[in-house]
């Protein structure tokens, strides 16, 4: 069963080009460090470094134990890393990844509005039925909001301020995710 979303286009970006951009955001914090007086002599000064970048990123309090902060929190910025996939239905541009795998989508499409009604029901049955057996559910409503909206990025100040340029054409990624998708099907 599929969900039908009327004309909802979304962005999609490979992991090759993403991961490429958490590179270059890391680099470029780096040599930020170095105008400011790290040097690259220390290994450990450049692991600690790493290090508090990683924990930034998992939204952790970052503090040095430095004088000079090793990461300045009055200059958060947030980047987005798309490459140059055009845009498109969220439920087409999966389903020739899933097809790959020897899976499909169902033909059979429910309305969203129809779909969040049903889950709301099942939800709370299953908090009803939890007092009595142990139920874990999985999936929310809020899986379904994801496809009702368009998500396009704007990747302009990641190029500006990182140096990211996407390493894989749109073509590229696609060929590369197809691969992957074959090696690690089903079938």
């Amino acid at each position: 069963m599929s969900v039908q979303v009327n004309g909802v286009k979304q962005q999609q970006a490979y992991v090759g080009n993403v991961a490429y951009g958490f590179v270059c955001a890391e680099t470029t914090l780096y040599k930020g460090q170095l105008n400011k007086g790290v040097t690259s002599a220390s290994e450990e000064t450049i692991n600690r470094l790493s290090d508090k970048i990683r924990q930034r990123s998992k939204h952790e309090v970052v503090k040095s134990d430095d004088a000079d902060d090793v990461i300045d929190k009055k200059t958060e910025h947030v980047f987005y890393l798309p490459d140059d996939t055009p845009s498109s239905d969220p439920f087409e541009f999966q389903g020739r990844f899933l097809e790959r795998t020897g899976y499909s989508m169902s033909k059979f499409r429910l309305p969203l509005p129809v779909l969040i009604i049903s889950f709301f029901f099942l939800y709370y049955l299953i908090k009803l039925v939890r007092v009595l057996l142990k139920v874990n559910y999985r999936v929310s409503s809020a899986a379904l909001y994801f496809f009702k909206k368009p998500y396009i990025f704007s990747g302009v100040k990641a190029r500006e301020k990182l140096g990211y340029q996407p390493l894989y054409t749109p073509e590229q990624a696609f060929t590369r995710s197809m691969e992957y998708y074959k090696k690690n099907s089903k079938s």
